[in-house]
């Protein structure tokens, strides 16, 4: 999910056909897995720059303000370099830039599918880097306690295309592992050296589970059938069963693979429609689902806190993405369109847990949708379905969100406390003067195209001096790099959210 077709992924019912992988899925397909990957290394990036002195991300922001080269892992390569104090030459670059197609997310031993009782892993680097005279990929396969349970070593053709075109599948034999959840660790062997102590090596999670295949195929069926007739609980059950599809069609997933606990979700959701419970009863944690704005739904994740009697409404936190992007400013990926809202999700772990107020993360512009529309009904039902009341709302907007809410303020300002704009927010004066008291919090992010539009906003706020009453004002200091304005602002926007829960 994530590109806002939720309700086409209850047609994907059948098992993918695996065997020729990336070259005959065509260019967005590569793309999906491509981008998967860039995002995975940006949040290696973030967990690394947490805490780190102001003069570190200072260096970081300027690093990710440079012209986009080969699809953003360049940039990527010289923040994790600074990060860990060691050079950003072509190897570690090119070890950055290692991805995987790790097939099928779920292997299913016993599935009727052949091609699906094995894991195919194929190691690829997707864009035109400096081609070191040999390059091999160590494979290795642990089980939750750490336990190798398989290896395997792919050496490629120093005078091929090997690598770059993903020709370097090896199969993990599934069939001789249990059941349950694995990660994979890929080492990259560049002129016949591993990696060291601060290179960058690729983990990933791979799944094995007996009965997968015909297990997904009876749920995503049951949710075609039993889809409820109002359109929200319809909403929410089709989010919940479009990553169990996406694991049918070989589809990037967002983040980390949860295909299991995908499916074991909308198991769940199932037994609450067919016993006449809330889709969402007994479910906890973030939960990927979808809210109802018209023509499609909007994916979201909802995070979810344990069911009490004694659960009075609490104020709720809504944040909107930002649309995928290679750099700062225009270049992006052809696929996906739009931001899966669990990658926010995982970039803000902790928000609203222990903070009060309740969270709901929405997918990002993209795909041609009327954003504006769809994030004004997407507040909307988010209220309705964390059972928000007469509680307040607070929006925070990252860069193209941002842009979308600065126009949508006037209606915004009807729903909600408070507003964030982070990277973008060209709110026009006339809206500016029509804002009352309505709290507004602004925070440009370094190198960011959008952010001249903040600056804008607030020099006219400073020309007005002591004859404009207005709650606009600035969101904290200091660089921000552009991919990380949320969650490096986090701070400041639970601290904005308290005050505006406070009046």
């Amino acid at each position: 999910m994530g590109e806002g077709h939720v309700s086409a992924c209850l047609g994907a019912l059948t098992w993918a056909a695996f065997a020729a992988f990336a070259p005959a899925q065509g260019v967005a397909y590569r793309e999906r897995w491509t981008y998967l990957h860039l995002e995975s290394r940006r949040l290696d990036v973030l967990g690394e720059l947490r805490g780190r002195p102001a003069d570190v991300r200072t260096d970081v922001a300027r690093i990710f303000a440079e012209p986009v080269e080969h699809l953003g892992f360049p940039a990527v390569a010289k923040a994790l370099a600074r990060l860990r104090g060691v050079p950003a030459d072509d190897a570690f670059a090119y070890r950055t830039a290692v991805c995987v197609y790790l097939l099928p997310e779920v292997a299913d031993p016993d599935g009727k599918n052949e091609v699906c009782r094995e894991v195919n892993v194929s190691a690829f680097v997707p864009c035109a880097l400096p081609r070191p005279k040999s390059v091999s990929f160590d494979f290795d396969v642990r089980d939750k306690g750490g336990e190798s349970v398989w290896t395997g070593t792919f050496d490629s053709d120093p005078e091929s295309d090997d690598v770059r075109l993903g020709r370097t599948s090896v199969k993990v034999p599934a069939g001789s592992l249990a059941d349950g959840s694995y990660e994979l660790t890929v080492r990259t062997r560049i002129d016949g050296s591993l990696p060291g102590p601060a290179d960058p090596v690729l983990r990933w999670p791979m799944h094995v589970l007996r009965g997968f295949q015909a297990r997904s195929e009876a749920a995503l069926a049951a949710a075609r059938d039993l889809a409820p007739a109002d359109e929200l609980p319809a909403a929410l059950l089709a989010g919940i069963a479009a990553p169990v599809a996406q694991a049918h069609g070989g589809e990037a997933f967002a983040g980390r693979s949860r295909a299991v606990a995908d499916l074991e979700r909308l198991e769940l959701a199932l037994r609450n429609v067919r016993a006449g419970k809330p889709v969402l009863s007994g479910m906890t944690g973030d939960v990927p689902c979808a809210l109802p704005t018209g023509e499609d739904p909007l994916a979201c994740v909802l995070r979810l806190r344990a069911e009490s009697p004694d659960d009075a409404p609490r104020p709720l936190v809504v944040l909107a993405g930002a649309t995928p992007a290679y750099d700062a400013g225009v270049a992006r990926p052809i696929a996906p369109a739009s931001r899966a809202p669990m990658w926010l999700a995982m970039e803000l772990p902790a928000f609203g847990v222990r903070d009060g107020f309740d969270v709901v993360f929405l997918e990002s512009p993209g795909g041609g949708r009327d954003y504006g529309r769809h994030l004004l009904a997407a507040i909307d039902r988010s209220k309705d379905v964390m059972r928000t009341g007469d509680r307040p709302v607070v929006l925070v907007c990252d860069r193209e969100a941002a842009s979308v809410a600065a126009l949508r303020v006037d209606s915004l300002r009807r729903r909600l406390a408070g507003l964030v704009l982070l990277g973008s927010g060209g709110i026009t004066t006339k809206a500016l003067e029509g804002l009352g008291d309505f709290a507004v919090r602004l925070r440009p992010l370094h190198g960011h195209a959008g952010s001249g539009n903040i600056e804008s906003v607030l020099a006219w706020v400073r020309s007005r001096g002591d004859t404009w009453r207005g709650d606009v004002t600035l969101l904290g200091e200091g660089d921000l790099p552009w991919p990380f304005g949320v969650p490096l602002a986090e701070s400041e926007i639970a601290a904005f959210a308290a005050h505006c829960f406070a009046r």
